[in-house]
């Protein structure tokens, strides 16, 4: 089933979320800025999403959920991607001349993964291999 989306776990990790013409950017609580999006197996992740510029809606199809970024208006969404791999981002609501090309990805990676690439505050991105991502 769909899991309660507006009950975000108190031990989520924070991300905030920013949208823009025809890019997102990622900032971790320690400050390191991407443009893919990383994140453990299993753990929780709130999304602080904002605009810089016009509506658009963060799309993860893999995970099911999508949630509108209004400029002045901060949205929340959580997620927990329970196995390693990597799921596609899409914009879902028409933001101009190049919004088909408004894509990311987010990246789960097993824990000890993320945790050396969070620790080298996002030095050297990290992979999903085919080892991660074994049965």
């Amino acid at each position: 089933g769909y899991e309660k989306m507006d009950e975000i776990p108190e031990d989520a990790m924070k991300v905030e979320v920013t949208g823009r013409m025809w890019e997102w950017k990622f900032t971790y609580e320690n400050g390191t800025t991407t443009d893919t999006l990383y994140v453990p197996v299993d753990q929780a992740v709130d999304l602080s999403l904002n605009s810089a510029d016009v509506i658009h809606s963060f799309y993860i199809p893999g995970l099911k959920i999508k949630r509108d970024v209004v400029p002045g208006l901060n949205n929340h969404m959580w997620f927990a991607a329970d196995q390693s791999k990597r799921y596609d981002v899409f914009c879902a609501e028409y933001c101009g001349d190049e919004h088909a090309y408004m894509y990311t990805q987010v990246v789960a990676l097993p824990r000890e993964s993320f945790d050396q690439w969070y620790a080298g505050s996002g030095s050297a991105a990290p992979q999903v291999t085919s080892a991660d991502t074994a049965q």
